[in-house]
């Protein structure tokens, strides 16, 4: 189920849109009455859309989008149509959708389903790239394990430990990791 951050002070607003979104998605919807509010929820949570009512009575909201916008949410800033070229011209290139009130449900629902799928490819894109630094970290502790294991049971320099290491891992056409468990299956038994 996806998380929707709505933030608006005015339940006239806030309360279509909500209902709107709950009609046609899965979602849970999390309130918020102001832009600090809001803010405060995103350094919490994830949410897979942030949809902005503005005006807002303390701001334009403005601020509160591109913050949202740094994180893997799909954002949508809804104004009346007067506000429209105003916000236009401010968010033309941050990656925050722009909606007329007046536009009307489908078009809403539309840019709503954009934003869900904007959402889940970002997260999909982040994957890989969080695995692969798990992986980087996952083999640095084993031959940092595997180096302390040979200095302490072969009475080895960190540098002797290390090149010993490398040179297997040559010497055996495999990746340093794969030596490192070696050792720390040898060591670790006794």
């Amino acid at each position: 189920m996806d998380t929707v951050l709505l933030v608006s002070d005015r339940d006239n607003w806030s309360e279509p849109f909500a209902r709107l979104l709950t009609d046609q998605f899965p979602v849970k919807i999390t309130f918020a009455g102001s832009s600090a509010e809001g803010r405060e929820f995103l350094n919490v949570e994830t949410y897979a859309l942030v949809l902005i009512l503005a005006p807002l009575k303390t701001d334009s909201g403005l601020y509160l989008a591109r913050k949202a916008a740094q994180t893997d949410s799909g954002v949508i800033l809804a104004c009346p149509a007067t506000y429209l070229s105003q916000y236009e011209e401010k968010l033309s290139e941050e990656g925050i959708f722009l909606f007329g009130m007046d536009r009307g449900r489908r078009m809403f629902l539309d840019a709503a389903r954009l934003m869900f799928s904007l959402h889940r490819r970002l997260l999909k894109a982040r994957k890989p790239e969080t695995s692969r630094y798990q992986d980087q970290i996952r083999e640095i502790r084993a031959v940092d394990r595997a180096k302390c294991l040979l200095i302490q049971y072969q009475q080895m320099t960190e540098k002797e430990a290390h090149h010993y290491i490398e040179r297997r891992a040559m010497d055996r056409r495999c990746g340093k990791k794969e030596i490192a468990e070696e050792i720390l299956r040898i060591y670790d038994l006794e």
